[in-house]
């Protein structure tokens, strides 16, 4: 999830998330992944994986085209935040490996 975050169109959130979080709007291209990360550490909300085709995409939307600037100037601490040490050390290798 904290590589390539979840196809938002095939999440299905209970009411309740959204009772208690938002779509964080700075984050124009990536608000969905967003929420996710949110809930992924919030311990009273549990993830399900269900084998079911419920949606049917390419990667010709807009997050396959443009990065979300303001996403990515603040990716680093949100890895840290809502996933730990293990998976931003994680994070903080692969991105200098890509720049060498």
């Amino acid at each position: 999830m904290a590589k390539h975050g979840l196809f938002h169109q095939a999440i299905i959130y209970p009411a309740g998330v959204f009772n208690k979080y938002t779509f964080d709007t700075r984050y124009k291209v990536v608000a969905d992944n967003v929420l996710n990360m949110y809930c992924w550490k919030d311990k009273d909300i549990k993830f399900i994986y269900k084998e079911y085709i419920i949606a049917h995409f390419n990667h010709t939307g807009i997050s396959g085209a443009v990065k979300d600037a303001e996403f990515e100037k603040d990716k680093s601490r949100l890895i840290l935040k809502y996933y730990g040490v293990k998976v931003w050390l994680r994070f903080i290798i692969r991105t200098l490996k890509k720049r060498h």
